[in-house]
């Protein structure tokens, strides 16, 4: 039995995946179009029905036909992200049997608000970094546990796991006590707020799950005793779009308003911080990825185990200002201006030295990469 397949994980990485707002528009016949999770699902949905396809075979054939990861296709089909040309949106639209202008609409960018003071969007971003941090460590320990149950025992039995970003598995319940102070010291700004109450119950949900987390560890084999729909149902928050639901919730959206909301203008001071911290976090990525594993790569397999918290804990900074972020299309370009280096480290997930053309990429992705980040910050800060 594959208990990571079981509960839900989609890879060998695990649950955390560095997605952003879909950004690209089309112009055709002067107006702009975007791509749309919605008809796009339906037509994905009327096609597998009608052939009786599998979801996950009809998401390798549409990766296939557009030269993208099945994960992609799966990001598409949940909101994240969208195919940046016009043709691959074509190619989709030919296997799915449909015109490629019933995968797209009508771009709707609109100025979104809130009803909170801005000491009440401090208050309420206190906590939802505080609640990213601990699902984060969470999901880390899950990971690695459910990854490589020797791997994990070593990792946190003998290595500092706070230097990385994580913490052991006894620490989660100190960092469960850490990260509900926090929401009671926020409670006199929100106390009359209903993001209060849904962000306290999230909380409470991470908690029950690490419980079973560490459960877990004290049983380390699924066959024997273990009730996986019972650790499915209780971990199952570690699995869910919380950030996203926070989102609609403090900006009052519907979930087709928050996929259809980009702005491109001048970014508020609350935004310009959070570009910057996204710059800075992306710089001490490309640092640590480097000086840790040494230049030439020798033994990438002493790095690659590591490596996977350490783009982790990357992926897990840009979820944290999606918060901020989310509607504005330079959160977009800073994952992109970062992808050609995050698209170099193939050869370290198979744990072996690279070749001399994987080390050319590798060094060329990362001047790339601060170039581009150069190019984000000037255009926006």
């Amino acid at each position: 039995m594959d208990l990571r397949q079981v509960i839900g994980f989609s890879n060998g990485k695990g649950v955390i995946q560095m997605k952003s707002k879909r950004t690209t528009g089309f112009i055709i016949d002067d107006s702009e179009y975007v791509f749309s999770r919605m008809q796009f699902n339906q037509a994905f949905e009327f096609y597998r029905k009608d052939k009786k396809a599998k979801v996950l075979d009809l998401e390798y054939d549409l990766a296939e036909a557009v030269s993208v990861s099945r994960e992609a296709v799966h990001n598409w089909r949940q909101g994240y992200n969208g195919p940046g040309d016009l043709s691959s949106i074509k190619k989709m639209a030919e296997l799915l049997g449909c015109n490629y202008m019933t995968l797209l609409e009508v771009r709707k960018d609109k100025k979104m608000v809130n009803n909170y003071t801005d000491e009440q969007m401090d208050s309420i971003k206190k906590i939802f970094d505080a609640i990213s941090d601990y699902r984060f460590y969470i999901d880390i320990t899950e990971q690695m546990i459910l990854s490589n149950t020797e791997f994990a025992e070593s990792f946190f039995g003998k290595i500092n796991v706070s230097d990385y970003g994580g913490y052991s598995v006894n620490d989660l319940g100190k960092l469960y006590t850490k990260i509900y102070g926090t929401l009671i010291r926020e409670y006199g700004t929100l106390h009359n707020t209903e993001i209060f109450g849904e962000m306290e119950k999230i909380i409470n949900d991470l908690g029950i799950a690490a419980d079973y987390v560490c459960k877990y560890t004290d049983n380390p084999n699924p066959d024997e005793n273990y009730n996986i729909e019972e650790y499915r149902k209780y971990t199952g928050v570690l699995r869910t779009s919380w950030e996203v639901d926070i989102i609609m919730k403090v900006y009052n959206i519907t979930p087709e308003e928050y996929e259809n909301t980009c702005e491109n203008g001048k970014l508020t001071k609350r935004q310009q911080a959070a570009v910057k911290r996204l710059y800075n976090e992306t710089l001490n990525y490309i640092d640590d990825v480097i000086y840790s594993n040494g230049y030439q790569f020798e033994d990438p397999a002493d790095f690659s185990d590591t490596s996977l918290l350490k783009s982790d804990l990357f992926d897990h900074v840009f979820a944290k200002e999606l918060f901020d972020l989310w509607n504005h299309e330079v959160f977009g370009e800073l994952v992109r201006a970062s992808r050609d280096f995050e698209n170099s480290l193939d050869f370290l997930d198979e744990r072996r030295k690279p070749t001399e053309a994987e080390l050319k990429r590798f060094f060329d992705a990362r001047v790339k990469t601060v170039k581009n980040l150069f190019e984000v910050v000037d255009k926006y800060c």
